[in-house]
């Protein structure tokens, strides 16, 4: 083989390693943004979901007080939280303000002098003050792990 055919072989060969390269980066790119989006709608639909829920238990409360209790009662129960503890605390408290909100929303009669209270607000500054305080997305608490059960044969 001439010279000049190894140049162009070895020529050849770096571009095709180097496409290969760029294909495998293109696809690891890819794969996090995949899950990126993946992770983004699980957080959509928690937060729809959980405010459906949180709605629905509030829409029925006679007061403001009846009102953060049946929000967060109901934020307990999507959470599966049967005990107390500081952080747990802490969340469901700042969480209260979530509900007052919606209180507001659905007891108020809507006069074009008032604005609409904002629901969305009020949860993005309790999604921003959770994340700062516990240094991950309240969204993830509902991630649970289900835990196989062995087969048993009779």
């Amino acid at each position: 083989m001439t010279p000049a055919a190894q140049a162009l072989l070895a020529k050849l060969e770096a571009a095709a390693a180097s496409a290969k390269e760029a294909e495998a980066a293109l696809h690891r790119r890819m794969a996090q943004e995949i899950a990126r989006a993946e992770r983004e709608r699980g957080f959509a639909y928690r937060r729809l979901n959980l405010l459906r829920a949180v709605i629905d238990s509030v829409a029925s409360a006679k007061d403001e007080e009846a009102a953060a209790a049946n929000g967060t009662a109901t934020l307990r129960a999507e959470l599966g939280w049967e005990g107390d503890s500081e952080s747990r605390s802490q969340t469901l408290a700042h969480f209260s303000t979530v509900v007052r909100v919606i209180f507001s929303s659905l007891a108020s009669p809507e006069a074009e002098q008032n604005p609409e209270p904002d629901i969305a607000g009020s949860l993005a500054e309790f999604e921003t003050w959770y994340e700062a305080t516990f240094k991950r997305s309240f969204w993830v608490l509902f991630e649970r792990e289900i835990a196989e059960l062995p087969l048993v044969e009779r």
